[in-house]
């Protein structure tokens, strides 16, 4: 889901056999998602069943886009998470990262 709503992981699995991982980043899946509309059309399918199962009914579109798939994402955190819904603002972002990186602390 971060991939499709740029927030932050929420979730975290480990694999108990061999597995072969394939990283996408945010590009590369808008590019996939524009070349083969079924692949878009069955992760909305998936977020929709999700968010459904989570209480919250979602009409199918007639297009899915990157656009859409993130604003499923978003409502599904939001249900699920409703503290870490929103995506931290850039002023906090950035104070996080001074933190990190301050000398002499």
């Amino acid at each position: 889901m971060a991939v499709l709503d740029g927030r932050p992981r929420t979730a975290t699995i480990t694999a108990t056999g061999q597995v072969f991982v394939l990283h996408l980043p945010p590009a590369t899946l808008s590019r996939i998602l524009e070349k083969y509309p079924t692949i878009a059309r069955r992760i909305d399918d998936e977020l929709r069943r999700r968010t459904s199962s989570a209480g919250e009914q979602v009409a199918p579109a007639d297009r899915v886009d990157r656009a859409r798939l993130a604003d499923l994402s978003a409502r599904l955190r939001s249900i699920r998470n409703p503290d870490r819904a929103a995506a931290p603002d850039a002023k906090s972002r950035w104070l996080g990262l001074s933190k990190l990186f301050a000398r002499g602390t």
